[in-house]
This record gives structure tokens, sequence and C-alpha cells, in this order.
């Protein structure tokens, strides 16, 4: 019985300790000769399965006794107490400003004590350091720094062998996502995202961008990961907001407007019909009118409705063609209106009751329900079909879901829309589940928060095509104001201030949590400063100007460098190294949370970290030439890995800004 405890104690111990297990010594030694001196231990974000399969090899080649274990548990616990501040310490969302990693400092005094074991410390270090290495190299290229284990007395220590370090982060810094596409644990599938959507009949607008931006990240990241990735853009071409777009054209519109202002036109009488709508029955009347016309295949209606869609298609493919965005597939709400009849059908044939209530109800007016309000989620209720029998949201979105994976081999779909609609995707999964359990359980509605004080129906919206020209604008007088001795040609000012003026937009959108809402600021929109697409732009085109001035080759992958202790030893080189085996761990946060703001907080980290150390790796004036090309080396490595991420975030990098 003591025996079993010893050994669960003794888990206890690995399992936290190698949670901090990685040494950063101090850049004037190589070793601690007091007891008193602090040290620092950094996680470099080890997966569970990685502790897991330490502690199993370490425990077995060890077998350390209890009066070790006893040492081990107080250290273990002193962890625990103080090391709240860096649990989950493998999303870059903890990374500490300050150093660009996440710390935790001990004192050497409390080293893991191995007196009581039955074998000799120099044993026990070897194994330690054998089984802790192997293990490190089997389970994953960036889950542990490797290191030499040493024992003073009775205390074992463990230290980074930084040029290990450095070369590993050199070669992996200059590798591609793609490098990474595969661990053990995980395989690439067969994914849907579904982003963007806009209805048609409106201008792309500030609000549009969200869905356009994150859903876009997410498919390059996936991408990225191996998985098979189809970009569908699911259009709002149906429903009660083309009936109010159609009514106010009849009575508002003009088609000499039309034809010169497109979108913003239709954006007009949709504000006016919005707002005789709220206050006239027959304005109301007339809308749902338009609507049955529409279901029930009216010419005169399919044709307004025809037009209004081609305008609306040519006007968003504009703009995706601005925002570098592509999608592989196109659909319209419209093609899932018929199916009405068989979804109803469905849910029938697979009726359960919730809380004693059928979910399937039919309303005085014929109108067919799903009543939800008795499950524990308490989803209240929605039409599953009219009264006058056309199809419905819910409806359409269920017919489209099933004709596209029911059958098919996608793993995974993921609808990128505003958490405003979650209960309509809440009661989605919820019939859907009905239907099709296997189905519904492949499907996540990934929501975000919304830019608050915008509102088509109102007109108080900002158009993207505005935001853009106007922080190009800006972005042209600053580049013509600069000093820059790389002279560009209008034609390159052009297309940079256009790339600057994108950045800007995209990453100050991305930056925020996804789920958190933001009221739209033009201030806030046009920041240059800080952390920005600009700041990261200037920092690749920096890099790269590096590069170009050098007058030297950079090593490849496959070159043996011996690294010289002026890179090893410096704290600026190291931290760039820690953030470039980063990268399989934050594509996995990314995957992991569905969230591209982790992605750009890595790149800001990693951008931050290469200006401040650029002064401490000079390239172009150090004398020793096998020096420089080491740090060049280095820095290449951050440019291609900051070059990678710009293009998944949808940017083209900046070779000269």
């Amino acid at each position: 019985m003591h025996e079993d405890t010893s050994f669960r104690i003794f888990i206890l111990f690995f399992f936290r300790f190698f949670r901090f297990f990685l040494i950063r010594l101090p850049s004037n030694s190589s070793s601690f000769h007091s007891s008193a001196s602090p040290f620092r231990v950094m996680s470099l974000g080890v997966g569970t399965t990685v502790y897991q399969q330490l502690v199993r090899r370490v425990v077995g080649a060890t077998g350390l006794l209890p009066a070790g274990v006893e040492a081990a548990l107080s250290f273990a616990q002193m962890g625990e107490k103080k090391g709240k501040a860096v649990t989950g310490s493998n999303s870059s969302s903890n990374l500490k400003e300050e150093n660009s990693v996440p710390q935790f400092v001990f004192s050497s005094s409390q080293a893991c004590k191995l007196s009581g074991s039955d074998l000799s410390v120099e044993r026990v270090t070897y194994l330690v350091e054998k089984e802790f290495n192997d293990s490190c190299s089997e389970l994953g290229k960036a889950d542990a720094l490797p290191v030499t284990v040493s024992s003073q007395g009775p205390r074992l220590f463990l230290h980074a062998k930084w040029k290990d370090y450095i070369d590993r982060g050199v070669k992996e810094g200059g590798s591609s996502w793609t490098d990474f596409s595969f661990s053990p644990n995980e395989s690439g599938g067969e994914i849907v995202v579904e982003f963007s959507s806009p209805n048609i009949g409106k201008p792309f607008h500030a609000g549009h961008l969200r869905s356009t931006i994150i859903g876009n990240v997410l498919a390059n990241m996936y991408e990225s990961a191996g998985w098979l990735v189809h970009r569908r853009n699911y259009l709002g071409d149906w429903g009660r907001q083309v009936g109010v777009v159609s009514y106010g054209y009849d009575k508002f519109g003009s088609a000499e407007r039309f034809k010169k202002e497109g979108l913003k036109h239709l954006l007009d009488v949709y504000v006016q019909a919005s707002r005789e709508m709220e206050n006239s029955d027959d304005a109301r009347a007339a809308i749902s009118l338009y609507c049955d016309k529409l279901e029930s295949g009216d010419e005169d209606a399919i044709r307004v409705w025809q037009q209004f869609t081609t305008e609306s298609i040519s006007s968003y493919r504009h703009m995706y063609h601005r925002l570098n965005i592509k999608f592989s597939e196109y659909e319209f709400e419209s093609t899932y209106a018929a199916l009405v009849d068989q979804i109803v059908d469905l849910v029938r044939a697979k009726e359960r009751k919730f809380g004693g209530k059928s979910i399937l109800k039919v309303e005085d007016n014929g109108a067919i329900i799903v009543d939800l309000t008795a499950n524990e989620e308490n989803l209240s209720h929605s039409v599953l079909r009219k009264a006058n029998g056309s199809s419905t949201y819910l409806s359409r979105d269920l017919g489209a879901i099933l004709s596209r994976i029911g059958h098919s081999t996608v793993d995974k779909y993921l609808y990128v829309v505003a958490n405003e609609q979650t209960l309509h995707f809440q009661q989605l999964m919820r019939v859907l589940g009905l239907i099709d359990a296997n189905v519904a359980k492949r499907c996540e509605h990934i929501p975000f928060g919304f830019v608050e004080g915008l509102s088509s129906r109102r007109g108080n919206v900002v158009f993207l095509s505005d935001i853009l020209d106007e922080t190009k604008r800006r972005m042209l007088i600053t580049i013509q104001e600069s000093k820059n001795d790389q002279a560009l040609s209008s034609e390159e000012m052009d297309f940079v201030a256009d790339e600057l003026a994108l950045s800007s937009v995209l990453v100050q959108d991305l930056k925020a949590k996804r789920i958190k809402n933001y009221t739209f600021d033009w201030n806030r929109m046009l920041q240059t400063t800080g952390d920005t697409g600009v700041f990261l732009q200037y920092t690749h085109a920096r890099l790269c100007s590096i590069e170009r001035k050098s007058g030297l080759e950079p090593y490849n992958k496959k070159e043996l460098v011996t690294w010289k202790d002026d890179v090893v030893q410096c704290t600026h080189a190291q931290k760039i190294a820690h953030l470039l085996l980063q990268k399989y761990n934050i594509r996995n946060d990314v995957l992991r949370t569905n969230d591209p703001s982790v992605f750009v907080q890595y790149l800001f980290y990693l951008s931050r970290t290469i200006s401040s150390s650029l002064p401490h790796l000079r390239v172009k004036d150090e004398p020793d030439m096998e020096l420089a090309r080491q740090r060049l080396t280095l820095l290449c490595a951050a440019r291609s890995t900051l070059h990678q991420g710009l293009a998944i975030i949808g940017l083209i990098p900046l070779e000269r800004v």
C-alpha cells in the first residue's frame, strides 16, 4: 500500500515538475554555483500526452524510492502554489510581455533531492537525461528543449542545450506550417468552412468584414495542418430581406440610379422600406406578398430577384479580390427553399418527445413549428414551414446541411456566423441531431462578436471600400513623406499603400478575441502605430532589407552549423528561437479554439522580439563574417515564419515599405 502511494506521489511530482522543466541560464553563466541563486524554469507548452509518456519512461528507468519522492513532493507543491500564473502556458495569450516567454522562478536550494534513492546520484543523473531527451526527441519536434542533467551534492539540475535549441529553432522557423501537419495523435481530415455569407442587395460594409476574415484565417490554418478545406460562401438570396429590398425598389427605386450606383441604391431603398414597414401594416403585407410570389415562382418576382442577385455577386467578387480572399464554392439559400416539405417529413419520421411534449406542432393557421421549450436548454420554438407552405430560415439551413454532408466524407463543418445567431444555430443543431445525429456532431457554430453601432436597416453603415480607400490615402501620404533610401516607383507605391491599408484593417479586427463585440471607430480602423498590421509588415520588410544588404547567404536547413557562443549565449537569440519553436503549438491552439487572435498575438510577440533583438544581432557591420552569417540565418528563419504568418492572415508580405 505504501509503495503504491509513493508511486502515485512520484507521478504527481513529475507531472508538476515537467510543466516547468526548461531552465533558462543567466547569459553570463553556464551553471549554478550558489544554492541561493534563483533560476528560471520556462515551459514550451508540452502537451499532456508528452507529460504522461515522459513520466512513464523516466519512472520506469529510475525507480525512485519513497524518501526521494517526499522531497520531490514538497517541490511540486511549492510549484503548484506559486505557478498558477502560468497554468496552461501552451497558449500564446499567457506569454509574458517582459520576456516573450512564460516564466516561473525557483531557488536552486529547492531543487529535487535524490538522497533517498537506492540508485546512485550519478546513475539517476544519467538515466533522467537519457530518458528525458529520448522521449522529447520521439514525441515531437518542438515539444521540449534538449537538456543535460548534472548533480551538485544531493541535488539534480537540468541545463539547457542552447546550441541544439538554436539549431532546431532555425530549422523549424524556416520550415512551413505544413511541415508540422501531423503528430502521433493528429491527422488531417476534410472540412468545410462556411464564412462571409452576406445577404444580397447590401454593399459590403464593416459588419460583413468579421465573418469574412475570421473564416479565411481558419480555412488557411486548417489547410496548413494538412486538412482538405472547402471554402464555402452561402449567400442570403432568399427570405424576408429580399422582400424588403424588392418592395423598396418598387416604391422608391430608380432604374437609372440602380445602373449607376448599384448596391448603394438598393441599400437606400432598403432603409426607406424598413422604416415604412415598422409603421405600416400595408407595407408588411406587401413585403410578405412578394416573398410568397418568389416562393411560388412568379416570373416578375424571379426576374427582379435575379437582377439583384447578379449585381450583388459582381460587387462582392470585387471586394473579395481586394481582400485577397478566394472561395472554392458559392451556394445560395434559394437552392434549398423547395426542400421544406422533405424536411418536415424527416422531422416527423424521427420525431421524439422532449419533456413529455411533441417537438413538432401545427399552429391554428397551418404553420408547422418546432417546439423546443421543454428541453434542457429551453430553446424556445421556431417556424419550420409557414402557413402558406413557404420555407423558413431554419428549414432552408436544414436542407442545405443535409444535402451537403449527409452522405459525404466531410469530417467537420464550421459555420462562421455572428453570435447574435446563436439561438438559431442551437435550434438548428437540436433539430439536426434529431434527424441525423452523425451529421449534427460534425457541425459547429463559430460565433464572433459583432461590430456595434452599425445597422443596415437604419442606414448606419460604413462601407468597407470607403475604409480601405481612406486608409490607403493616409498610407500614401506617409510613404511619400518617409525618407526611404529604397525609392519606390509610383506603381510600387500604390501597391504598397494598398497592402498596408488592408494590413491595418484586417489586423485591427483580428487581434481582439473572436467572441468580443467592438464599436466601430474610424480611429481604430485607421491606426498605424503600436500592435498593428503595419508594424507586422514593417518588421518583415526590415528583415528583408537586412538580408539584401548583408551580402551574405544564410545557411540552409541541410547545412551543419557550428553555432558560435556569441549566438548561443545571447538571450535575444534564445528568445527568437523559443518563439520559432512555438509554431506547431500556436497552430494547434488556433485549431483548438478556432480563434485567430491567438495567432495574431503570436505574430506580435515575434515581431516585438525581433525588433528589440536587432541591435544585439548585428549583421551588416559585424567584422566576424561567420558570426554575421549565423545571425543572418536566425533572422531569416524569423522572417520566414513572419512571412508565412502574414500569408495565413490573408496578406501579401511586403519586402519594401
